[in-house]
Order: C-alpha cells, then structure tokens, then sequence
C-alpha cells in the first residue's frame, strides 16, 4: 500500500511521538551513507511502526521515488508484495516499510538481497518483533525497549492533552456528557471514542450517569460522531474470498480489521477497540434500524482446527455484554465451537451469537 506522506492520517502520532531521537538519527544517517537496509525489532507496544512511520515523515524528500508501507501477507509472496508497492522499474530513490515480518517465512526474507540488487534505487525498512539475519548488506538494526522515565512522562501528558481535546470535541462542550465519559473512562470500561460510539445516534436515555441512572432530557448528544477503522482493501477481500482458509495465516489484528470491515457492509458502525487492550472483546459494532438501536461487542478468534472456541470463552463475553448494558454479544472464528460453548449459548440465544467458520464464508459471500 502506497501512502502520501503529506496526507493527514487518522489519529495524530506527531503530536504524541517522543524519545526516539538516537533511533531517528541513525536511521537518518544510515541512509544517507548510501545504506540500503534497516530494521526495527522489538516486542509489541514499543513503538516500531510509530518510529518507522515517523522516519518516513522526517525523510519524505531523501526518497523522492516514494515511500510504501506493506503490511506481509501470506500466500502472497514478499518479493510479490514489493514489486506490486514500488512499480519498477524503479527511476528514483525509494523506500518500502515491510510491517509484521514476523508472518514471513524466513526463505522469503533471503530474497530481499536480490530484489535489492535487482532494483538499485530501491530502499528497504523491516518491521517485526524478532530480528532477522541478512548478510553482505550492511543492515543497521535497532532494537526497541521501553522509553526513559522522561520521555515516558512526557508521552503520558502528551496523550492525556490529546485526549482532553478529544473529549471537548466529542462531547461538543457539554460538562455533563463529559463528566459522563470520563468516569467510564476512569473506570476502565472504556475508551473516550469507544463511549461516544455507544451513544452514536441513541436518545437521551441511553446516557447513564455514574450511579448507573439515566440522565434528565436536559441532555445534549452530539447527533453523530465520526468513528475511523482501519480500511481493508478490496484486493485483501477478494483474496479471502477466492480462499477463504487464508483468514486462518492473517495476523490476529488484520483478522480483527477483516471482520470489521465485513461488518461495516452489512451495515454497522464499528470501532475497534485498541490492540494492546485485554477488556474481553474486540470492537463495537453499532446499528440503527426500524426496529431501534442496538450495540454488540464483537470477539474475534483466530484459531484453526482441530483448536475450538470454548466454553470459558463465551462465558466470559456475556459477562462483558451485563457489564456494559450492550444489546449482545458475537463471538466469531476462522474455526468452530465446543459443544460446551454451543450449550451454554443456548440458554442465552438473545444475547451472545455465535458465528463459525461457516458464518464467515456467508459473511463474505461465497454461501448463502
């Protein structure tokens, strides 16, 4: 996927970005002695997109080709993915951001040489959790930990003034409605969007006060908040639906943005909900119709057989669906169900779905 660097994106990672700077630096100075290869590695939330994504910003005219950010999607091969990025022949220095390494097989990572030999003025940046060994190239490699007590300090009240804008425009001014918001916040029910989305197009009596009790008619909601998803394009759709067992290689986020978006066509509104998060679900989905507002929480499992979603499972989102008043509950894999979880939903039909495999081919149209 080819980006525009000047192109405002979703959610304002230069204003929160910080620390990184003896990273930038060398990547800066790494490509400017004509090097080739680099790569960030480190363990989930440290920040190697972030970093990368932010070098690419910084470095927009050092690549006058262009810079692409592909995220590694099995079958599809690596070498096949960048040539279909970059467009060669390449005639100006560019630079591809390869995202989730970690699902590329290691047979294809030794092709990066080639590719590189091949294509002179192309330019490589490695994303993944684990680092790679690539030989005769010259690879700077950077490996990320957590950020100093300093930065780590200003990164929280970078966010928490990001955040505090957020709220005044979500909730247009209104100090009930943010005072609302903020205790689910506070309360860890809830993101900031995730809690406007849940009153996205509702009446004044779906807002519920800290003491669980519907606020006066007093009460001004903003009539429609704007909620961004991670866009799935329609050459990964018709992938999936020329194979669908390829939902089983996707990582657990893209099978997450997968569902989102196979929901967004059936008519919600979504949300995922942040990927670090371990609330118990993975996004919102919200629907209005003749029949009156409704709100699940969708799970998304990534399993393959003979692996099942069990019991303990669906237990848990239930109680996740009480906990939060949500109309119900979807639980859906690239697998099946035990029937142990199959019986205990039963008894709870109206309140927690479970969708299979076989759902998701109905999903994306290959069964109906």
């Amino acid at each position: 996927m080819s980006f525009d660097m000047n192109a405002e994106i979703p959610f304002p990672f230069e204003a929160v970005f910080v620390g990184r700077e003896a990273e930038l630096q060398a990547l800066h100075a790494h490509f400017a002695r004509n090097g080739r290869l680099a790569q960030i590695n480190g363990i989930r939330g440290t920040g190697k997109t972030s970093l990368a994504m932010m070098f690419a910003r910084k470095a927009k005219a050092d690549f006058p080709g262009g810079v692409n950010h592909i995220h590694a999607f099995p079958p599809q091969t690596l070498k096949t993915l960048i040539l279909e990025a970059v467009q060669p022949p390449v005639k100006k220095k560019a630079l591809f951001i390869v995202d989730d390494l970690d699902v590329v097989n290691k047979s294809e990572i030794s092709d990066i040489p080639r590719i590189l030999d091949e294509h002179p003025l192309l330019n490589a940046l490695l994303v993944g959790q684990v680092p790679v060994e690539i030989p005769d190239l010259g690879m700077l490699s950077i490996s990320l930990g957590g950020l100093n007590q300093h930065d780590f300090e200003e990164v929280i009240m970078r966010r928490l003034r990001h955040a505090t804008k957020e709220l005044y425009h979500l909730s247009q001014g209104n100090p009930l409605l943010a005072a609302a918001a903020n205790q689910s916040v506070r309360d860890g029910l809830v993101s900031l969007r995730q809690f406007f989305l849940a009153l996205q197009d509702f009446d004044y009596r779906a807002i519920l006060g800290p003491d669980g009790k519907p606020y006066s008619k007093g009460v001004v909601v903003p009539k429609k908040v704007v909620v961004t998803v991670t866009a799935v394009n329609s050459e990964l759709l018709a992938r999936l639906k020329a194979n669908p067992e390829l939902l089983r290689s996707l990582p657990p986020r893209r099978f997450e943005e997968v569902v989102a978006e196979l929901l967004e066509i059936q008519g919600y509104s979504i949300e995922l909900t942040p990927a670090s998060r371990d609330g118990g679900f993975d996004m919102y989905a919200a629907k209005n119709d003749a029949l009156g507002q409704f709100l699940y929480l969708v799970e998304c499992k990534r399993y393959s057989p003979p692996n099942k979603v069990g019991v303990q499972i669906v237990r848990a989102l239930h109680g996740v669906v009480q906990q939060t008043r949500a109309t119900a509950g979807i639980i859906t894999t690239t697998s099946f169900f035990t029937d142990g979880a199959k019986e205990f939903q039963q008894d709870i039909k109206h309140q927690l779905h479970l969708r299979d495999y076989i759902e998701l081919q109905k999903w994306l149209g290959l069964i109906t």
